[in-house]
């Protein structure tokens, strides 16, 4: 332990001159013990969890949170926390905290404070306007939270790396506006995009130009934020569709690129009929191409573009079958997966444990099955034992075997 407190510190004061905390527990600040409390919350049921968030996660939310261990401790706790009191009073100390948190490049846990609201119905945060203020951004600038969010970039810091780019360079060239993306700042989007958090931010990534396009689809971070906002369930239609009216004009240039074509497969599912029709008349221009190049000719197939070349119509009724048979699909599978769920709550009892009945049929069925290879080994070594006298005794004619 001492080494422990040696190598950490023994309070928060250390870290962020806090010092109203007190000693912090050394198991959770030790990189290999975080990881037997994080299995330990797992397995924890709700009397358990409120315990250990009585002992440790109340009393010390804060500066375990901004602890470069500790913290993954309290993200394994923010999924796992049953009690809805617990939770909101955690977020309410952290939601404050949420530019300490980004400064520390500590987004798991803002990752995980946003979800923990929305799956307890906690609505009282405004995450939107807590992110515009932890990045400095003014009411009226804030068509730059989507690019301060990825680059994680303030917005005075952000304004200045804008203003130099439109300088031109030495030989007169002009300058190429480059759109920074970073690894967390994508993660944080997309546990915002996962959850239907746009708010500040559509305006942002739906006004986006081609050029920022083609370099944020085809970047291997920054894709796949894109693609959790065209492929979350909560994140509305329309904002979607003012997204892929944009991209569809650059579609030919993401689709043979890896990221770019999971983009564009990304929205073609969230497209409508006509904007299904744009994708495909764009990417037609380039026919061959698309269909030369690996990642296009995938997305060629999933598309189902062949049959759009034989006409709209014919297409269209294509995609309705195709869509049809999904649906089907999907309902079989559905009724499946609850017809096996039922199967498996008769089997369990009241306290949740198999009956000792199906133990004894198991043992039964193992028994009878085992019996019949016994059986054929004890036969197979008479036979063999009959086949040698057998031979011994043609082998030695008029001798006695005892002989």
């Amino acid at each position: 332990s001492s080494g422990i407190n040696a190598e950490y510190g023994d309070t928060v004061s250390e870290y962020k001159g806090v010092e109203t905390f007190g000693p912090l527990p050394a198991v959770l600040l030790h990189d290999k013990g975080s990881y037997v409390i994080q299995s330990l919350i797992k397995v924890s049921d709700k009397a358990e969890l409120e315990d250990l968030f009585t002992k440790y996660y109340k009393p010390l939310i804060i500066p375990l949170s901004l602890h470069p261990v500790a913290n993954y401790t309290v993200q394994t706790f923010l999924e796992h926390v049953m009690s809805r009191d617990a939770a909101d009073y955690i977020c309410s100390q952290l939601v404050p905290l949420f530019e300490d948190l980004l400064a520390e490049s500590i987004t798991g846990v803002v990752i995980g404070v946003i979800k923990c609201c929305h799956h307890h119905g906690l609505s009282s945060y405004n995450f939107m306007e807590v992110l515009r203020d932890a990045f400095h951004l003014p009411e009226d600038q804030t068509h730059l939270l989507f690019r301060c969010l990825l680059s994680l970039t303030t917005h005075d810091i952000l304004v200045e790396k804008i203003e130099s780019y439109k300088k031109p360079t030495q030989s007169g060239k002009p300058r190429r506006d480059r759109f920074e993306a970073t690894l967390t700042g994508s993660l944080l989007l997309q546990g915002l995009f996962n959850i239907g958090e746009i708010g500040l931010l559509e305006e942002g990534i739906c006004g986006l130009s081609e050029d920022h396009l083609v370099y944020l689809s085809c970047n291997v971070q920054s894709s796949h934020a894109l693609q959790a906002f065209l492929t979350s369930t909560a994140v509305p239609a329309t904002a979607k569709h003012r997204f892929i009216k944009t991209a569809v004009f650059v579609t030919s240039k993401l689709v043979i690129t890896p990221p770019g074509s999971r983009i564009v497969e990304a929205m073609w599912s969230a497209a409508d009929s006509d904007l299904k029709c744009a994708i495909a008349q764009a990417l037609m221009e380039r026919e061959q191409s698309i269909k030369d190049n690996t990642y296009g000719a995938i997305v060629w197939r999933n598309c189902n573009l062949k049959t759009f070349k034989l006409g709209v119509k014919t297409w269209e009724d294509s995609e309705r079958k195709k869509k049809r048979k999904i649906e089907t699909f999907e309902k079989i599978l559905k009724s499946e997966e609850d017809k096996k769920c039922e199967e498996e709550g008769t089997k369990e009892n009241g306290n949740g444990n198999v009956p000792d009945t199906a133990y004894a049929l198991a043992g039964k069925e193992e028994k009878e099955i085992s019996e019949p290879v016994v059986k054929k080994k004890k036969k197979k070594k008479v036979k063999s034992v009959e086949d040698s006298i057998l031979s011994s005794s043609k082998r030695k004619k008029g001798v006695s075997i005892n002989g």
